[in-house]
């Protein structure tokens, strides 16, 4: 790749993730129904992206994945996400049971997708709606996600080396891996001492790999579903980055984790502020300067 295209996509990247922190944040800060609304056609977008790379022909099936999502969505927003979590799961082990018995395809995918994207989105508003600081670790998260992604691309152009997986990923390194690991631990430090205003502790640090590895294997995944279905991109929706799936490959994978995380070892994020009333408090400031 030559040196220019490297510094034109590495900036349309920066610049999208830089867009889509700001624009979740903002959307996650109002609340309300500006989070229902946005959730509702972030699912109705990425579904009918999986169900065009999967190839499905009855796109017909749109009219039932997506309902079914929102349904779990609203479930897990109104506190009964345990719900909405066994409907997602029941289903598409359904699903993918349909499929092997009957062998159709539709079933499969569909099975999939409830758990690729239906899973993390109702991992992700039962967060918000247990969680009190749940907004401050949803945007550690996505830097966390985003830098990965960065760094990977960065050393992975710089330093190349052997493939990760070629047969998956051709473009994909080990420099690039552990270029990912070094960003994601560089800014998920600096963004939790913009938060907390102290350094993290050493399990801090751990958790921090964890995801990072996890968010490299969404993208190995879905990169694993697009050269099945002999697809590039799932659409052009984001530059540099192809569509929203393409762009969000990391993070739902990533989001169930930090849930789970935020559940049981609610502790780790003891100093991270109470979402909305410290980003409200933060947003006042800002109009007094």
């Amino acid at each position: 790749m030559k040196n220019t295209d490297f510094i034109n996509t590495l900036k349309k990247r920066t610049l999208s993730s830089v867009l889509i922190i700001a624009v979740i944040a903002l959307v996650f800060w109002l609340n309300g129904w500006a989070l229902k609304i946005f959730s509702a056609v972030l699912v109705a977008a990425m579904s009918y992206e999986w169900v065009k790379m999967c190839k499905i022909r009855r796109q017909k099936i749109l009219y039932i994945l997506v309902p079914f999502m929102w349904t779990a969505i609203y479930l897990a927003s109104i506190g009964r996400y345990k719900m909405g979590l066994g409907m997602v799961l029941f289903f598409a082990s359904g699903g993918i049971l349909l499929s092997w018995l009957a062998w159709h395809r539709r079933f499969l995918w569909g099975g999939i997708a409830l758990i690729y994207i239906g899973l993390p989105m109702v991992s992700l508003h039962a967060m918000l709606y247990k969680v009190d600081n749940a907004l401050s670790i949803l945007i550690w998260t996505i830097v966390v996600v985003a830098s990965s992604d960065i760094g990977g691309y960065i050393f992975g152009n710089l330093f190349k080396g052997p493939k990760l997986m070629p047969e998956i990923s051709p473009k994909k390194t080990w420099s690039g891996f552990l270029g990912g690991i070094i960003f994601s631990i560089t800014f998920g430090t600096l963004v939790h001492y913009i938060l907390t205003n102290s350094m993290p502790k050493s399990y801090f640090y751990i958790a921090t790999i964890i995801l990072s590895l996890v968010s490299v294997f969404g993208d190995l995944f879905e990169s694993f579903v697009k050269r099945k279905h002999k697809v590039k991109d799932t659409s052009n929706l984001i530059p540099g980055h192809g569509g929203v799936l393409d762009r969000l490959d990391g993070l739902l994978v990533v989001l169930p984790l930090v849930a789970w995380m935020s559940f049981s070892a609610s502790s780790m994020f003891n100093d991270f502020p109470d979402s909305y009333k410290h980003w409200k408090k933060l947003a006042k400031q800002t109009d007094q300067l």
